[in-house]
């Protein structure tokens, strides 16, 4: 696994690189990943669709919203 490049995040998405609305954005070809780590917080800050806001809610919120994504380490040290 990779992050995207710039390009590819905007043409796959729609999205600009730092608003992908993880909610907002649904496709059955590209599946929901969730790092661990992001579990073990009270609250997380998501993408709302635009840079200048974000939305707050319960990590358990976040993986009924995403219906079953994929709960993997992802991050470095993790």
């Amino acid at each position: 696994m990779a992050l995207a490049s710039e390009r590819d995040v905007q043409r796959v998405t729609g999205f600009q690189v730092g608003a992908v609305s993880v909610l907002g954005f649904r496709r059955d070809d590209v599946s929901p990943y969730v790092d661990r780590r992001v579990l073990e917080s009270e609250r997380v800050v998501i993408s709302s669709g635009s840079p200048e806001a974000g939305l707050s809610l319960s990590p358990d919120d976040l993986l009924q919203a995403l219906e079953g994504p994929q709960v993997e380490d992802l991050s470095e040290g993790g």
